[in-house]
């Protein structure tokens, strides 16, 4: 079993447009996970639109990182990093969805993903990462922090009856 990762190609599109489907659906009966959804900008598209839009993004984002993870090069994970601007005008690669396959997870393909979006952040100029655990979600949280990844703020949400 060969793990690795790279940057995705646009034949990988369908694959990452199943697997972020899916990753959606991991979240949206979680605490948070519906208003993280209706804020994404893939929440309520279709497999066939996910694919339409990847080609769009990665051109018209400069130093976007679009990677899968592969094992045996059939793709099992994917991470979608965004540079983000600061106000002291220092950048940030914004982590916006990061996924692994769950009989894939476990075996180095997400700390794999993590460490080359934290390349590329890095090559980029950027000074950290940012990405988004769901209150409750300990496995990701718990993920992130073998990383030196910290929580550094809650986002609090009231829907109106």
């Amino acid at each position: 079993m060969n793990e690795s990762v790279r940057v995705a190609y646009p034949d990988d599109y369908p694959a990452i447009a199943d697997m972020m489907q899916l990753a959606l659906a991991e979240k949206v009966d979680a605490r948070g996970g519906a208003m993280l959804i209706a804020s994404d900008l893939f929440g309520s598209l279709t497999r066939d639109e996910i694919v339409a839009v990847l080609p769009e993004l990665v051109a018209q984002t400069a130093n976007l990182t679009l990677i899968v993870g592969t094992i045996d090069e059939v793709p099992v994970g994917y991470c979608i990093g965004r540079p983000q601007l600061l106000n002291d005008n220092t950048k940030i690669t914004r982590i916006d969805h990061f996924f692994v396959l769950e009989q894939a997870r476990g075996v180095g393909v997400g700390e794999q993903l993590l460490n080359e979006v934290e390349a590329e952040a890095r090559a980029y100029g950027h000074v950290g990462l940012d990405a988004t655990a769901l209150p409750g979600d300990r496995h990701t949280k718990n993920f992130f922090e073998t990383f030196g990844m910290k929580a550094r703020s809650l986002t609090v949400h009231r829907t109106f009856d």
